[in-house]
């Protein structure tokens, strides 16, 4: 009995929504409107509907004018640029202080010189010899090289020359039958030593009285061609002791100081600088709201702590690639794993604004 009154209840409660739908398709087709859809304006479900990210009131029909919105920093146009050395040695003085305007090629920070200075004495005195035996190759056999070996050949000559006599009167006795035929053969040999000497005696005159070879005048030349190159490395090494501004900029930070070691396989910047006279604002546009922002728009600038004020600007430049955003807000539930697209935007009027400094980026149509 309990399971066919369960079942009569059940049966009454279908035949009630029965007919509640019933009346419901009455009144619809008696009055050609639906007496509620989800869609309408009215409907609660359609004021509960998410707005999309980027979106404020313009962008749901307050005013139409801002078409996105994103978060900025403020960066140099010139951004900023690391001075470091690429040599190794210890800071010996730094010449500048944050907030310093410099101009190109100033000297912003100096390193110990003395192992550089000392290569390039050393360099000196390498081209200085250098040149000095070009000079001895170009000049020849000194004076009394070539006397002494003049005199070596008169002696060889007339030593020659009595040798060759002693041979003529021992071959005439070994003809006359009065001396052996071992005496002239001895003096002949003696004759014959001396001649040889007569030919060394002259080839070592030539070898003096032409010093100056081609060959060694072309190994002299490119030997001091050498160490002026290895000198004009010395200089430049010792140059770079010698820290300059890459441009013309605003010192806006000291990264190292005095006495602390740079190394050139570790390049850490020694001091910052940036051109601070054009500054650009670098917004990070969420992907959904790409399509509404274009080069030449204009923007609307407020610093995210709530100043008030407001700068203006145009877009310079959109990015080509997306990627994580870098620039945070405060509210804590901001979404930090959304895909961003780089905007570059040029501000109207810079009025000396901090670098890094966060903006609110309304980008208007």
């Amino acid at each position: 009995m309990r399971r066919l009154a369960a079942i009569i209840v059940l049966a009454v409660v279908a035949l009630s929504f029965a007919a509640l739908a019933a009346v419901a398709c009455w009144r619809e087709s008696d009055t050609g409107s639906p007496a509620s859809s989800p869609a309408s304006p009215a409907s609660p479900d359609a004021a509960a509907l998410p707005v999309p990210p980027g979106a404020d009131a313009a962008s749901r029909g307050s005013s139409g004018r801002t078409a996105a919105k994103a978060l900025g920093r403020v960066e140099a146009a010139s951004e900023e640029i690391g001075v470091s050395s690429d040599l190794t040695g210890r800071i010996a003085e730094i010449l500048v202080e944050e907030g310093d305007r410099v101009e190109k090629g100033a000297p912003l920070a100096r390193l110990e010189p003395f192992v550089y200075q000392s290569r390039v004495e050393a360099a000196k005195a390498a081209v200085a010899q250098a040149v000095a035996r070009r000079k001895l190759v170009e000049a020849g056999a000194r004076r009394d090289e070539v006397d002494a070996a003049r005199a070596l050949l008169e002696e060889t000559k007339a030593s020659e020359r009595l040798a060759r006599s002693s041979w003529e009167r021992t071959r005439q006795l070994v003809e006359a039958g009065i001396s052996s035929a071992q005496a002239a053969d001895q003096a002949r040999e003696e004759m014959e030593a001396a001649t040889s000497k007569v030919r060394s005696a002259e080839e070592k005159l030539e070898l003096v009285l032409n010093w100056a070879r081609a060959e060694e005048l072309e190994a002299a030349e490119a030997e001091v061609a050498q160490r002026r190159h290895e000198l004009a490395v010395a200089e430049a090494e010792l140059d770079k002791t010698v820290l300059r501004a890459p441009i013309a900029g605003t010192i806006v930070r000291k990264n190292l100081r005095v006495g602390e070691a740079v190394s050139a396989l570790q390049v850490q910047p020694v001091v910052t600088i940036a051109d601070m006279s054009d500054l650009r604002v670098r917004a990070e546009v969420d992907e959904i709201d790409i399509a509404r922002v274009r080069a030449g728009q204009r923007a609307e600038l407020e610093v995210l702590s709530g100043s008030g004020k407001v700068f203006h600007g145009a877009v310079i430049r959109l990015g080509k690639t997306m990627g994580r955003k870098k620039v945070a807000s405060d509210d804590p539930n901001e979404r930090q794993d959304v895909r961003v697209l780089e905007v570059l935007i040029d501000i109207d009027e810079p009025d000396e604004l901090p670098l890094g400094l966060r903006l609110t980026v309304s980008f208007v149509e």
